[in-house]
């Protein structure tokens, strides 16, 4: 019987196939759901996540990395899985200062003899040069291409400069990046933006807990609950008379200071720059206003401020902006 059963073990050993191979970060499989991979990264030590900038597309961290205090770490999911971990490194003050960084990590890379450097790039684009003193200036306008991508069997790692003033490391497990989501949407707290206000609505009152505060005349339909950190947010769901879809709008809760407001605002629009793409900003005051003159909530409300910054999204579009409610307003407009 023994000799039976080891020769059935023996047979499906060889049937199934093999456990597929993750890449790790910090030892760890990037694999598995945002909350699965949180409880292991937070077990490392020296590594808190920041709860209120997380939410169903990304996670987001703070921590030590590669030497460096207060590095922030970003997770992304797709089909159920984490399929990469972003780092920042701190923001540096000089290119002789992130020069350095980017060449740390980079030798790490290619001293590891289980990646392969499969792509490099150091270059400036005109007007701009090395040497010319003006080289963060280019980093911040984004002509200072410098990126090096290391690959493995199952792992891409790209380190690159970023326009932030920060080395910026991407971990990709392949096997999780390679996988196709089921029909391309926007996504509003992970969820595909569809169906009409109504149906969307029950989703974010059923699945995240929200509580319906009005069905209006005109079909949105308004509910209550918690965005990005924040408790007692107003989300919106209107339908788009252009194409028939649905919009999201999030009010985020009265503030009655400047101080309160301006802050949230470029909280938040920080969050919003490391998922999206920013592609336009005007934070202005009009007649005599302007920030710092003690007067900026009546500037609101009289309309005389234009605080607004846009996004491309996959799959659509992100504004915010500050309304003259005195109330920071998201608006997920797909395409």
């Amino acid at each position: 019987m023994k000799k039976i059963l080891f020769s059935l073990l023996l047979i499906l050993a060889i049937a199934m196939p093999a456990a597929a191979e993750h890449a790790r970060f910090l030892g760890i499989e990037i694999n598995g759901s945002q909350e699965q991979f949180k409880r292991q990264l937070l077990s490392v030590g020296g590594i808190k996540c920041l709860e209120s900038r997380c939410d169903d597309n990304g996670y987001v961290y703070i921590g030590s990395y590669a030497g460096y205090d207060n590095c922030e770490f970003y997770t992304l999911e797709k089909c159920g899985n984490v399929y990469c971990v972003v780092v920042y490194l701190p923001e540096a003050s000089s290119w002789r200062q992130i020069k350095r960084q980017y060449n740390q990590i980079c030798g790490e890379y290619n001293s590891n003899s289980a990646f392969q450097l499969t792509k490099q790039e150091a270059s400036f684009v005109a007007p701009y040069a090395e040497g010319d003193g003006d080289e963060m200036v280019a980093v911040a306008n984004e002509k200072a291409n410098y990126m090096s991508v290391y690959n493995n069997s199952s792992t891409t790692i790209i380190v690159k400069i970023s326009k932030f003033k920060q080395v910026k490391i991407i971990v990709s497990d392949k096997e999780n990046f390679a996988c196709e989501e089921p029909e391309a949407h926007m996504l509003f707290m992970g969820l595909p933006i569809t169906g009409t206000p109504n149906e969307f609505a029950n989703r974010l009152m059923r699945e995240k807990g929200f509580t319906l505060k009005e069905r209006t005349s005109s079909g949105s339909v308004l509910v209550s609950g918690r965005f990005a950190g924040f408790d007692n947010c107003t989300v919106g769901v209107m339908l788009d008379d252009n194409d028939g879809g649905i919009n999201i709008g999030v009010l985020f809760p009265k503030c009655t200071s400047w101080a309160t407001l301006k802050s949230q605002y470029f909280a938040l629009k920080a969050h919003l720059g490391n998922k999206y793409t920013q592609t336009y900003c005007d934070e202005s005051f009009s007649d005599s206003y302007y920030d710092g003159c003690g007067r900026e909530l009546e500037a609101i409300r009289n309309e005389q401020i234009d605080y607004v910054t846009k996004y491309d999204a996959e799959n659509g579009s992100v504004a915010i902006t500050i309304s003259n409610e005195c109330r920071i307003c998201i608006l997920y407009l797909p395409d």
